[in-house]
């Protein structure tokens, strides 16, 4: 419970006995609240001179940690920290070693191949579904199923996966086509083809 004072240079006696009354604890912020919605009457400076000193006498006389709490040092919560983030940066690299790094002799022939296209290779199956090899690559233009753009790339998105990927491992070679535009839906263009029905030179 904490009890108001008029500190020197901020005196207000017509004040001084509406200050006084107490204020029941809530937090720090729930008891400079309360106060300043008494203080509005008050000039702004005296108002804020009172608040302060009440927040620096409740800091000084805080009360004592009860009986079988510990603190925990601050180098402690430091070296936690870096422990964690040691942690999540290893577990993030199993992840990229494991689950991309197979792909990624294809993603940077992409990259050489297409370099404005961010391209993204993935592969593996979902519950029952075939095992599909998955290229995602950006184009600055609509992209359709029928344009001699599109044809091309995907003659050599399949040399470059019979290339740097066993495409005979996979069922299906799924491609995704996007164009962004900026303040609109971007335009995508799925093609998926069957790794069983592509020429055998390309199959891999």
């Amino acid at each position: 419970m904490t009890r108001f004072s008029i500190p020197p240079g901020c005196s207000a006696p017509a004040t001084t006995a509406r200050l006084r009354a107490p204020i029941a604890g809530g937090g720090r912020l729930a008891r400079w609240l309360g106060e300043a919605y008494r203080l509005t009457s008050l000039p702004l400076c005296q108002a804020f001179c009172i608040m302060i000193q009440a927040d620096t006498s409740e800091t000084r006389g805080s009360a004592p940690s009860l009986p079988g709490e510990r603190e925990i040092p601050g180098r402690w919560v430091v070296v936690g920290l870096l422990l964690f983030g040691v942690v999540m940066t290893g577990g993030m690299w199993v992840y990229w070693k494991l689950h991309l790094g197979p792909f990624l002799p294809l993603q940077k022939a992409l990259f050489e191949a297409y370099p404005h296209s961010a391209p993204q290779v993935a592969g593996g199956r979902h519950k029952d579904s075939p095992l599909i090899l998955r290229v995602v690559l950006n184009v600055p233009f609509t992209p359709r199923r029928d344009s001699p753009e599109i044809r091309g790339m995907i003659e050599r998105i399949i040399e470059l996966a019979r290339q740097h990927q066993r495409l005979g491992d996979y069922e299906i070679l799924e491609m995704h086509f996007v164009h962004s535009i900026p303040e609109r839906l971007a335009e995508r263009l799925t093609v998926e083809l069957k790794v069983a029905e592509l020429p055998s030179a390309e199959k891999g």
